[in-house]
């Protein structure tokens, strides 16, 4: 097996760097883009250096791989933290509940279920109740409008009955007013003889005279 210097780009911060791989001649080389997976794919750094064969499948330079153990390291501490705290719960629950009667929490999560259940049907019967006085409401509103429409066509109707009716007092006193006057005209004629205005009669002498 041969070794050869290659130029390689970090996968990281694509630096160039001089590496020296061993070239197994008998082996195909594999045909990727240099970067350690095919067009069209997405990979993690992490996952391309673990599933690098060879270091020149992921090449990372000297501060990368540096600033890739710190974080590492980092992360491996929170989770060494978490996994305490997670453990020290766990011993406080069961010191805490170590004399806690099963049966017990058992009947009550029966019950609790049982009240759910009950508060359940409870709900659906408010949204059924619900429901039909919605129904009632809106069957209501629709009376409401209907009757609210005939008492305005009512009204306007006792409007135009009621400008007729003054008109027809009008006429009425108008005609009255007519009437009366055609009687004082009537009695006036009847009281009017028409000897006495063809003839003057002077009654001033004892004989009289036409």
């Amino acid at each position: 097996m041969a070794t050869e210097t290659r130029t390689l780009m970090c996968l990281n911060c694509q630096k160039k760097m001089n590496v020296e791989v061993k070239v197994n001649k008998d082996k195909k080389p594999l045909e990727t883009d240099g970067t350690g997976f095919t067009a069209g794919q997405s990979c993690s750094l992490m996952n391309l250096i673990c599933d690098a064969e060879v270091p020149s499948d992921a090449p990372i330079c000297k501060e990368c791989s540096d600033q890739l153990l710190v974080d590492m390291d980092q992360q491996l501490k929170l989770l060494e933290d978490d996994c305490a705290a997670y453990r020290q719960l766990v011993d406080y629950l069961k010191e805490k509940h170590s004399n806690a009667d099963l049966a017990s929490y058992k009947q009550t999560l029966r019950n609790l279920k049982a009240e759910e259940s009950a508060l359940r049907a409870q709900f659906d019967q408010l949204c059924t109740e619900e429901a039909r006085l919605d129904a009632e409401l809106m069957e209501k509103k629709a009376a409401l409008e209907e009757k609210t429409e005939e008492e305005a066509s009512r009204w306007r109707q006792f409007r135009d009955n009621h400008r007729r009716l003054l008109d027809l007092d009008e006429k009425t006193r108008h005609a009255d007013a007519e009437l009366r006057y055609a009687a004082e005209q009537h009695r006036r004629l009847a009281n009017t003889n028409a000897l006495d205005l063809v003839f003057n009669i002077w009654v001033d002498p004892a004989d009289g005279i036409i």
